[in-house]
């Protein structure tokens, strides 16, 4: 507990309005009273440090501090010192810890806990989006650090001239009458310095605290176990992984192939198996073998074949090892990453069920067009022995365009009559000397391909069966899947090499090569002001690889070098992904654990906890649990490399800064550059309204009253009621007794005077002594919001603090001796202590604990006497009460008392005509004398 207090000082009786410090946690309304002529100023206060109680690893955890950032305590500040960074540091770390302990790991789980305490669903400070919503470290912590010390108002309750309440802040600035719900004038302190004392979450938050990134330290580094590898090395060590990667990525794609769930080998795959093969041998066999190529069956002239078929092979990157180790995520997309295939820890059941996409080649071969006519012909021989490019079927000798469509009826025939309107859901691609036609993100169930001749006559009609075809591959029907969009904004208009030129770059950065699957999988629509390229992906979890890599690229140096068209000044999200499956998005409380972000209902991405797994056949949480769930809100994607199952936020659900929350963090650039917890508030008393309500609080009476120290009619007895102050008196002995020189005086003089008085001397001790205890902090009546300079002078104090009492003689006012006439005539070498009947009963209470814990009775103690005037109203008369008490040499202590009665009135009562002719008569008889004796002179 940092143990907040507040008061209210009064400078016109430079005292504290309430008897001590106020808890707000106890009371929410406080009322008092106070002078309309009195400063009053309200003071805060952190009554409990917890700078030392959390220690710097936690801090440094907690925040991504880096190390040598992180502030230590001010140690000019006071002990009670209110706003200190380190400690407010050090409260929200506290704080963050012991309220996820209590709603979280008391019950197990965090939406168990709402069902037990309210308090643990808070819509208020310092959580307005609900407990529940800020369960990750870093958001938790600087939530709370933003929601720091005291908040409120001071007001006065004022009925206006209709009859209406109004309250008016003495604190808030502006406009002085508030409604009863007004936000209070003071907030919790904030690092940024936000009106709402909330620090912002999403891409405001994100860019806030990207302004403190900082260079990690090595220390840190090591903690999180990522190396720091010098980029000298950084290309030899990319190389070897890529190498060490060769082979396992050859066996997993033999497995894969087997399932069908890889695209053809590339022709460069081919001559690396058979090296005697070089490119033209392989594109003379391949002639000889196609040019003899029979056509297909009636209804399927062009030998439709399915190929190319993408499955959702059921995996994820595994960037983690062990449970969880988010040190690993920074290698998530190295070529050595780890990629899972149906583990026990995986779920089959989200995956998209059938093939994403399916394509069918129309080979040119088929169209006696091209062996006909001897330009075709010779075009089409020069393409296939020297690589040059092929005839198309836009050519003029061609003359022939192929038409399509998806899931005809049985018995209707093929048209070429009117402009041909392609259908949603295929795509053609013409490349190769072929024309390679592309299913993706539909139902299709059928497809029919045919020719329409320069006559304007369907040829080659030709059909396919997809669903019955991917059902002998033991496939489920053709499903939408998703994709991937890479958006590059130009300054200028490119041509279409510069387009081709990215699209083969941005292939190998996803694929690895430029091979037929930029060709048919990767297509791009261009405009003035930008180019898009959209690239076709298997699973979502393919689709968050691609978007990682292709955003990477793009924001690279050598991108912009290489295309100066690109228009980097322009802010953007520049991926998007599609992804249709799960058609019901997995939400937090799901039981099932995501693999990619896009497996999440919308604003929540894939998180690191889905590598968490709960019970086997899932992966993911499993349901609620103390770890929070696969899906989490994207305010938690604070970090690529910790928060995210994949090492990155999806930018295009979380927004363009989301993940950007840096490995280290400069502590002192959390706080804006003119950041002061304020500790003092000055209450503007001008505002107090001329008629106020009759009522307390509303009457602006004297501070006194409201402090409960009006003076009361203190009894000592019954009817004798205490007059001024009962006096203490004390007087003390300095030295030592003589001690004789044998075994006796040997003995006595070898112990430690300071654990006792061994014997005492016979001189008069005047010295201060004893030590304030509102300056110790083991005593109960510490004060750590003064310093002792504010009070004592630099002889007023020894090494232990400021003494606690002082001789009658001295003046503390001038740090001098009184003059004379100012100190009572015997007790020069008294120390007194005076309880005034002004005293409360808790001042009082407090008075006898300063007493004790300052030590006023020691073992230098010689008498105390006790000095008590009273009133008996009833007799008129006054009484002195004195109590002694004699410490003796033997060590027992003896006392006494006096009691000396002194008449109030002398004049008032049956006897008085007597008293006044006696003492007349003896006034006469002292003249008589005086002159006798003058005449006798």
């Amino acid at each position: 507990d940092p143990g907040f207090r507040y008061n209210v000082f009064s400078k016109k009786y430079n005292d504290y309005v309430f008897a001590s410090m106020m808890d707000p946690s106890d009371q929410t309304e406080v009322q008092f009273e106070a002078l309309r002529d009195d400063q009053l100023e309200l003071r805060f206060f952190q009554t409990n440090s917890l700078a030392d109680l959390v220690d710097d690893q936690a801090l440094n955890t907690a925040f991504h501090f880096s190390g040598p950032t992180l502030p230590t305590r001010n140690s000019t500040l006071l002990d009670w010192a209110y706003g200190d960074r380190r400690e407010m540091f050090a409260v929200s770390q506290a704080t963050s810890r012991f309220l996820h302990k209590y709603c979280v790991n008391r019950l197990g789980t965090i939406y168990s806990a709402k069902l037990d305490d309210v308090a643990c669903m808070d819509s208020d400070v310092p959580f307005p989006q609900g407990f529940p919503n800020y369960h990750t470290v870093q958001e938790m912590n600087l939530q709370l650090l933003t929601s720091y010390g005291i908040e409120g108002d001071i007001t006065v309750s004022h009925l206006t001239n209709d009859g209406s309440e109004v309250f008016i802040s003495l604190l808030a600035e502006g406009d002085v009458d508030t409604g009863e719900a007004s936000p209070p004038a003071v907030h919790f302190c904030s690092p940024a310095g936000n009106s709402d004392y909330t620090l912002t979450t999403g891409e405001d938050f994100s860019k806030y605290i990207l302004e403190a990134g900082a260079a990690c330290s090595s220390s840190r580094r090591s903690s999180d176990g990522s190396p720091d590898v010098p980029s000298s090395q950084a290309a030899i060590t990319t190389k070897n992984k890529r190498d060490s990667a060769a082979a396992k990525g050859a066996a997993a794609r033999r497995a894969r192939e087997r399932a069908g769930l890889v695209p053809p080998l590339r022709v460069s795959e081919l001559t690396q198996q058979h090296p005697e093969s070089s490119a033209s041998s392989l594109g003379r066999r391949l002639l000889a073998y196609t040019w003899t190529l029979p056509l297909g069956p009636p209804g399927n002239l062009f030998n439709l074949a399915l190929l190319d078929i993408g499955v959702d092979d059921k995996g994820w990157w595994r960037c983690f090892s062990g449970s969880l180790d988010p040190a690993q995520n920074a290698a998530c997309y190295s070529p050595d990453a780890q990629y899972l295939y149906n583990s026990f820890d995986s779920t089959d059941a989200y995956g998209y069920p059938g093939p994403v996409f399916a394509a069918v080649d129309v080979s040119y071969m088929c169209i006696d067009n091209f062996l006909l006519s001897p330009n075709l012909a010779a075009a089409t021989q020069k393409f296939i022995e020297e690589g040059a490019a092929p005839p198309t079927l836009g050519d003029a000798q061609a003359g022939l365009e192929l038409r399509y469509s998806i899931n005809d009826a049985t018995g209707t025939h093929p048209t070429c009559n009117g402009t041909f309107q392609a259908p949603d859901g295929v795509r053609w691609f013409e490349y190769n000397f072929k024309t390679r036609l592309r299913m993706y993100n539909s139902n299709i169930q059928k497809l029919r391909v045919w020719l329409c001749d320069d006559a304007g006559q369907p040829r080659l009609d030709s059909f396919i069966d997809v669903t019955a075809a991917l059902q002998n591959k033991s496939l489920q029907p053709l499903t939408p899947g998703p994709s991937v969009t890479l958006t590059v904004p130009l300054s200028q208009v490119i041509n279409v090499a510069t387009v081709s030129a990215m699209q083969q770059r941005l292939c190998k950065v996803v694929f690895g090569d430029v091979d037929e699957r930029c060709s048919c999988r990767v297509w791009a629509v261009t405009s003035k002001t930008s180019a898009k390229f959209t690239f076709l992906t298997t699973s979502n979890s393919w689709s968050s690889f691609f978007s990682f890599l292709l955003t990477k690229d793009v924001q690279s140096a050598s991108f912009e070098t290489q295309f100066p068209a690109f228009d980097q000044s322009k802010t953007m999200v520049y991926t998007n992904v599609y992804a249709p499956w799960p058609v019901a998005k997995l939400t937090q409380t799901d039981k099932h654990g995501c693999t990619s972000h896009y497996d999440c209902d919308a604003g929540l991405f894939c998180s690191a906890r889905a590598f968490t797994p709960f019970s086997k056949g899932f992966l993911g949480s499993g349901g609620p649990g103390p770890f929070g769930f696969g899906c989490d809100p994207c305010r938690y994607c604070l970090s690529d490399a910790t928060d995210t199952v994949d090492v990155y936020c999806p930018r295009d659900k979380c927004g363009l800064t989301s993940g950007l929350f840096p490995d280290c963090v400069d502590a002192g650039k959390i706080f804006a550059p003119d950041f002061k917890c304020k500790d003092k508030y000055t209450l503007n008393m001008s505002r107090i309204p001329a008629v106020t309500r009759t009522s307390a609080p509303y009457t602006v009476v004297s501070l006194w009253n409201a402090n409960g120290t009006a003076r009361k009619a203190r009894f000592v007895t019954p009817y004798n009621q205490l007059v001024g102050a009962v006096t203490i008196s004390q007087r003390r002995r300095l030295g030592m007794c003589s001690i004789r020189n044998d075994s006796i005086g040997i003995y006595t003089s070898v112990k430690l005077p300071t654990l006792g008085m061994i014997c005492r001397g016979n001189e008069r001790d005047v010295s201060p002594y004893g030590n304030d205890p509102a300056f110790s902090p083991a005593s109960s009546l510490f004060r750590g919001d003064i310093s002792p300079l504010q009070f004592y002078r630099a002889n007023e104090m020894d090494s232990s603090g400021p003494y606690a009492f002082f001789p009658f003689f001295y003046d503390g006012q001038t740090g001098t001796n009184k003059s004379s006439q100012y100190v009572i005539k015997g007790e020069e070498d008294t120390f007194k202590v005076y309880f005034t009947e002004r005293l409360s009963q808790v001042q009082a209470t407090r008075l006898v604990q300063f007493l004790q814990e300052g030590g006023f009775l020691d073992s230098g103690t010689d008498e105390v006497s006790v000095d008590i005037l009273t009133l008996n109203s009833n007799l008129n008369i006054f009484g002195i009460f004195t109590f002694s008490f004699k410490w003796q040499d033997g060590g027992r202590v003896i006392w006494d008392y006096n009691i000396l009665a002194v008449p109030a009135y002398l004049y008032d009562d049956s006897t008085k005509s007597g008293r006044i002719a006696l003492e007349y008569i003896c006034i006469a008889l002292l003249i008589i004398d005086f002159l006798l004796e003058f005449h006798r002179k």
